[in-house]
């Protein structure tokens, strides 16, 4: 999970404009060394998704490590392909 990586040192519980949890909670730790911690991390049944500054550029949609969502070549041509 997240030791490998950081140590955990604080839970914010998300809450609504009502005050009522939203099953949500951000997590923050502190990076243990210079490595990165991967984008997903699966704790039990949950899967996580791990942002955090210095960050290196991911893309979501093809997976691979360089640039994110927005310039994947990938995605584009997808997108021509439905366009016509």
């Amino acid at each position: 999970m997240i030791e490998p990586y950081a140590r955990p040192i604080g839970v914010n519980k998300i809450v609504d404009q009502y005050g009522i949890q939203t099953g949500t909670k951000h997590v923050f730790v502190k990076r243990e060394g210079m490595c990165h911690i991967p984008r997903f991390l699966q704790m039990g049944a949950v899967q996580v998704h791990v942002k955090y500054e210095e960050q290196p550029a991911f893309c979501e949609y093809c997976k691979e490590s360089g640039h994110e969502r927005p310039e994947c070549k990938q995605l584009d041509e997808v997108r021509q392909q439905t366009e016509i």
